[in-house]
């Protein structure tokens, strides 16, 4: 993609793909760039809108972008947050009770995944390992017969072994999989993942 002759950026595939321009044809789009500085350069994102008609624009000075990592994780915390107050309110009461049940300690367990890759990021394993244990219980308490979503769980098992804690390692893996149904076992990531421990 260029811009005043500037190369900015790629398409992806299977857009690009859809496009089907043959080599060296052109084809018209518009631009939004955003920029801020961040760690000594410029970070920049942006949105490219198919043809030469105005777009209606994402964001806006009044409504600008999440551009840091930092800002980008506030912004999906808070997007996530909303989401479950949304739901917990709403007149979908059906949905609401099914958010309800992954409540653990006043937060749903989504709600729950940003503050652990903080805590991991600042190196307080100890405490991230709280958070991802409150975590699986939500995740088992909305499961309603099907498996326990599995991200939490292999966020425990990374962190124990980080840790040293084979056993308690061992131990959250059969956690999620004796919920797990059999069909699904032999292929998660769960099952893979203790076959390694147990066969070194």
């Amino acid at each position: 993609m260029l811009v005043d002759g500037v190369r900015i950026g790629y398409l992806p595939g299977p857009l690009a793909h859809g496009i089907a321009l043959t080599s060296g044809e052109q084809h018209p789009c518009r631009t939004q760039l955003w920029a801020e500085p961040f760690q000594g350069s410029l970070r920049v994102v942006g949105w490219v809108a198919d043809g030469d008609k105005a777009p209606h624009w994402p964001h806006s000075p009044g409504n600008p972008p999440a551009i840091t990592p930092q800002d980008q994780r506030a912004q999906r915390q808070e997007a996530v947050s909303s989401l479950v107050s949304e739901t917990l309110q709403g007149s979908d009461r059906a949905r609401a009770a099914q958010f309800q049940a992954g409540m653990v300690n006043g937060h749903h367990y989504l709600e729950l995944i940003e503050p652990i890759k903080n805590l991991k990021r600042q190196g307080r394993l100890e405490e991230a390992l709280e958070l991802t244990y409150q975590a699986i219980q939500g995740a088992e308490q909305d499961r309603d017969g099907r498996e326990p979503a599995p991200a939490y769980t292999i966020e425990a098992a990374i962190i124990l072994r980080k840790l040293g804690r084979r056993d308690e390692e061992i131990q959250v893996l059969e956690r999620w999989l004796a919920l797990c149904p059999t069909s699904h076992r032999e292929s998660s990531k769960a099952f893979e993942r203790l076959s390694k421990i147990k066969g070194q």
